[in-house]
């Protein structure tokens, strides 16, 4: 063995971990989202699809600055952050009343 290919540290060479992400898909329906409510925890890097099946929506969070397009059905979107805050936030639609009548959820990041 030549003298600059050995591991002479003690501590055996890892590769890096591959960075997992937690995927969800949000599907918008008249005046709901399901699911209603995902958690993730600080740090995990998050994939949300956003599939508009009906009408006329976006998607917001805005603690993340995280918006789609408003869209008329059917369209998909999504949507890679990385949970960098702990709490629960509010995703909605923006869409004139569409908030107000219950089209929203919550993103739970907990520690």
């Amino acid at each position: 063995m030549s003298a600059g290919t050995e591991n002479t540290s003690g501590s055996p060479t890892v590769a890096d971990a591959p960075s997992t992400i937690k995927e969800f898909t949000i599907t918008s329906k008249n005046f709901s989202f399901t699911p209603a409510l995902i958690t993730v925890k600080k740090g995990e890097r998050v994939k949300i699809t956003f599939e508009n099946s009906a009408g006329f929506h976006d998607f917001k969070i805005d603690e993340y600055g995280l918006a789609t397009k408003k869209t008329q059905s059917p369209t998909t979107e999504v949507l890679e952050f990385t949970a960098d805050k702990v709490g629960s936030f509010e995703y909605y639609c923006s869409v004139g009343s569409h908030r107000a009548t219950g089209m929203k959820g919550t993103l739970k990041v907990t520690e």
